[in-house]
């Protein structure tokens, strides 16, 4: 596909998102995100490259930050997920982040864990960033990590 094409859709696809009421900051981030995670498959397990997985699934996690912020006030709705760690190919590592805030935005914080290849922990990291977004501690947390790396 020619590059103006491509790029007009582009263009028209973010347009639509802004409609849905989406931060463009935000869907930003996550496509970075997604790009990165597309490049580390491409590197270390020589999957391809798929600009149109790493778009739609870009929209899908921003579409569930998003209905995840927009709760009411008062709503104690808690969900539990569980995540588990996967094996890496050999002698590579594995950097999991994390971050979080408390419901009153005062504290929020970042971290995270390296592990080798068998699942063996390397290294620990975490900081106070103090007043913060949830998203801005888990970038940041992700930042770190890969800084550490």
């Amino acid at each position: 596909m020619d590059l103006e094409p491509w790029l007009l859709g582009r263009i028209q696809s973010c347009l639509n998102i802004l409609r849905r009421g989406m931060d463009w900051g935000t869907y930003f981030a996550v496509v970075c995100f997604k790009i990165w995670k597309q490049r580390h498959w491409f590197i270390f397990q020589n999957k391809g490259l798929n600009l149109r997985e790493v778009v739609l699934r870009s929209l899908c996690m921003a579409k569930g930050y998003f209905g995840s912020t927009n709760n009411t006030v008062g709503s104690n709705r808690l969900t539990d997920s569980v995540t588990e760690w996967s094996k890496t190919p050999c002698g590579a590592v594995k950097i999991n982040t994390d971050g979080a805030r408390a419901d009153s935005g005062m504290m929020a914080l970042a971290g995270g864990v390296i592990r080798d290849d068998k699942g063996e922990w390397i290294l620990g990291f975490s900081q106070n960033i103090g007043v913060g977004t949830v998203l801005q501690s888990e970038l940041l947390a992700i930042f770190d990590g890969l800084s550490i790396a």
